[in-house]
């Protein structure tokens, strides 16, 4: 309830500065969309990026900022020349809402701005090494273009050049130790029962 209160409130305030609040107001809502998961009558709340319309619903107009994440289906991604079966710690990726991490390196999503019909500048606070106990100082900012071809694959480059492809696994499709993962709190479902 407080945060609807905040964005309709930030929405008032971008509206009397002449901001157009219409698309903005699109955006907020299917960035809810995206971080809430479909509350909507035959939806589904335990799969916060429906794999049928959520993670596309995240669809601003170009210019425009996004406020849920890429729309991508949450999970581990691995390089896409690599099978999912052969994954290991260089070519897996679990990418949450709020940004991604691998072995060894942690990055947060800031700002991100969709560019055209499938892609997206997106600011990112990367910290790594190992991340445990490293110092806010310690991470690195840097600018990437994310190409989304659908919600299970993309392609990003850095602004320094660095450039990657991946796409989504499921997690049971995976060597260990990524198919036993709890990642219940990063994709939004109940973690699985243990024997």
């Amino acid at each position: 309830m407080m945060r609807r209160l905040i964005v309709l409130a930030g929405l008032g305030l971008l509206t009397a500065c002449g901001q157009s609040g219409s698309n903005l107001s699109e955006d907020v809502s299917n960035s809810l969309n995206v971080i809430e998961g479909d509350l909507t009558p035959g939806g589904n709340a335990g799969d916060p990026l429906n794999a049928s319309g959520n993670a596309m619903a995240n669809s601003a107009d170009s210019g425009n900022v996004i406020v849920g994440g890429l729309p991508l289906r949450l999970g581990f991604y691995v390089s896409s020349e690599t099978d999912c079966g052969s994954a290991s710690n260089a070519n897996v990726t679990l990418m949450r809402r709020d940004g991604y991490s691998g072995e060894r390196y942690s990055c947060r999503f800031g700002a991100i701005e969709k560019l055209g019909p499938a892609t997206y500048r997106v600011t990112e606070s990367c910290a790594e090494g190992t991340v445990a106990g490293r110092q806010e100082e310690e991470r690195r900012t840097s600018i990437r273009t994310y190409d989304v071809s659908d919600e299970e694959n993309f392609s990003a480059q850095s602004d320094s050049g660095w450039a990657n492809k991946a796409r989504f696994c499921a997690q049971s499709s995976l060597p260990k130790p990524w198919r036993d993962q709890d990642i219940s709190d990063v994709i939004g479902t109940a973690p699985p029962e243990r024997p």
